[in-house]
């Protein structure tokens, strides 16, 4: 089997839109036929902005999601522990990734899983010293540079938001699952584009 194309993801932990585009990305991928490695990667956005994510804006688009496109998901909003930064639990992913790229994949989405169906506290220490034990990572107080790295990185290839894929071609792609957009009341309209994210993904491997 040839080797296999590398897609990487820039994505922050408190975004919902990213955790419905990486589900579908997780499945898409986890066929080793597809001939796509994912690797998910740092956007913290409260350093591109300079504050966290607003508790209530996450849950407006959350529930936005759920209702529109993703029933199935975030089950755990309604009584989540909102957390104060998602920065500690991005880098506990980063360190995951230096051990290997597929426990690293598996940590980012167990940590998404933990916030939107668990309604856990990412920010919580005894939280993400519980991850990390569970997936025999070894946390550092240097890790947070591996989350740097990532941001620095993602300016450099132009990361537009959260989620932006780019395969190792060159190709990249923002947000492919989702088309957004808000009526002119403002409320938010999704829909769903699966196609799009399949595409991107078939042109990767074929490159």
């Amino acid at each position: 089997m040839a080797k296999p194309r590398h897609l990487s993801v820039f994505a922050d932990l408190w975004c919902p839109f990213a955790y419905v585009g990486l589900v579908a990305a997780s499945a898409h991928c986890a066929d080793p036929e597809r001939g796509v490695q994912l690797t998910i990667r740092s956007w913290p956005l409260e350093l591109v902005n300079g504050t966290p994510l607003a508790e209530e804006k996450t849950y407006v688009n959350a529930t936005a999601l759920r209702t529109s496109v993703a029933p199935e998901l975030f089950s755990g909003i309604d009584h989540w522990s909102y957390p104060t930064s998602t920065l500690a639990a991005l880098s506990l992913a980063a360190k995951a990734s230096t051990v290997d790229l597929e426990l690293g994949r598996a940590v980012s989405m167990h940590l998404r899983h933990r916030l939107f169906e668990d309604g856990a506290d990412l920010s919580c220490d005894e939280e993400l010293t519980a991850v990390a034990e569970k997936f025999g990572v070894k946390r550092d107080a240097r890790d947070l540079d591996l989350v740097r790295r990532d941001y620095d990185d993602g300016i450099a290839l132009g990361v537009n938001g959260s989620p932006h894929f780019f395969c190792d071609t060159g190709a990249d792609l923002f947000c492919p699952t989702l088309d957004l957009k808000r009526d002119e009341s403002g409320t938010l309209q999704v829909t769903m584009m699966m196609g799009r994210l399949e595409r991107f993904i078939a042109t990767c491997a074929a490159a």
